[in-house]
């Protein structure tokens, strides 16, 4: 059984659909101030880490000098020649444009 959409009639100011969803959904206007609250600091959260992996990232020229280095931490955790061939191939498909 699934839900269905809910249909939004009436006027088209985005305030005034909110509120005719929030009421039919039966959600208090304080639980979805509280909702988007949430929802905003995770999504700056989620702006911040990508920014930062990029950033991170930025140096990596190419695909062979991530797979070089996910060799060598290989190396020093003494993983087997497959592991290092496999995180290598990963690291390949990944960065290939």
């Amino acid at each position: 059984m699934g839900t269905r959409p809910m249909e939004v009639t009436g006027p088209q100011d985005p305030e005034l659909i909110v509120a005719e969803i929030l009421e039919k959904a039966n959600i208090s206007l304080e639980n979805a101030e509280n909702a988007a609250m949430i929802i905003q600091k995770a999504f700056r959260s989620f702006l911040q880490r990508r920014d930062r992996e990029k950033q991170l990232l930025g140096g990596i020229i190419d695909w062979r000098v991530a797979a070089r280095s996910a060799i060598a931490l290989y190396r020093k955790t003494g993983a087997t020649y497959q592991e290092a061939h496999r995180a290598a191939t990963l690291i390949k498909v990944t960065f290939r444009v």
